[in-house]
């Protein structure tokens, strides 16, 4: 520091130590400070000079070391694809978990098992990017082949471009939509049932019934469809269908609805 007199301020009360000479004189606070003497990692007669010199002999140092090498600091990107999520996810398939995203400190992914927590709640506020975390999660389905997916999506459709997409089997945004593919699913899920009743090996593949707007579904969809849902998320285990159900912080923290409650407390969920 320029100042002598800010030393105090950074090491405590220096008594009379001077890091001023020799050059690389330093202090570290502690109670009294202590001195250390540093000097630079390579010689060179100028910073540039030095800076060159330093690239060379880490340039050697790496050629000729045989052993590990050091893992590079990660980074966090600044646009996150699918394809970079299941990048940096490996043995996905054996557990079945699906990448959500990156630990913003670490950089590691954040995974999901749909075998151990089947259905998965997505809640906040306006404009909060709801819709484009769904969105990004129906893309990795895809890309992994994990399963079907069946959208309801919101009046405003902001799903609606991912539905050229092979895995999504089918879409609805309004109530004549909704109504077919309720009737669709509701035949599914009967089926399955039965299966499971009977006691017949599973080999079905897995479904995804993403509801992107709670408000807009529960407007539309039967209640005798929510009560589906709400058995499913409560009680039936093994059907290999799995609620993705997003709204608003303050629609699902009211909701009273019996499906709502039930993805409530399962406490599993994305804010």
């Amino acid at each position: 520091m320029a100042d002598k007199g800010d030393y105090s301020t950074i090491v405590g009360r220096t008594t009379g130590l001077d890091n001023s000479a020799p050059y690389g004189r330093g202090l570290i606070r502690d109670n009294p400070p202590l001195e250390f003497q540093t000097a630079l990692p390579i010689s060179g007669d100028n910073e540039g000079e030095r800076t060159d010199n330093l690239r060379k002999l880490a340039e050697d140092l790496n050629r000729s070391w045989k052993g590990a090498k050091a893992e590079n600091i990660p980074e966090v990107p600044k646009k996150l694809t699918p394809e970079m999520l299941i990048g940096k996810s490996q043995r996905l398939q054996e557990s079945f978990s699906l990448p959500l995203g990156i630990d913003y400190e670490t950089v590691a992914p954040l995974l999901h098992n749909f075998r151990e927590e089947e259905h998965l709640l997505i809640v906040g506020n306006a404009r909060s990017g709801k819709s484009t975390f769904l969105h990004s999660i129906i893309e990795v389905i895809g890309l992994m082949e994990y399963g079907d997916v069946y959208i309801f999506d919101s009046r405003f459709e902001p799903l609606s471009t991912v539905y050229g997409l092979s895995c999504v089997k089918g879409y609805a945004s309004g109530p004549e939509e909704s109504e077919k593919l309720v009737s669709l699913l509701s035949c599914e899920i009967g089926r399955r049932k039965k299966g499971i009743k009977e006691k017949k090996a599973s080999d079905e593949r897995d479904i995804f019934v993403i509801i992107d707007n709670y408000h807009d579904f529960n407007d539309i969809a039967s209640q005798a469809f929510k009560n589906e849902i709400e058995s499913i998320v409560k009680r039936e285990r093994g059907l290999k269908i799995h609620i993705l159900l997003s709204g608003l912080t303050s629609d699902m923290a009211s909701g009273w609805e019996g499906y709502v409650k039930a993805m409530r407390e399962s406490q599993t969920g994305v804010l």
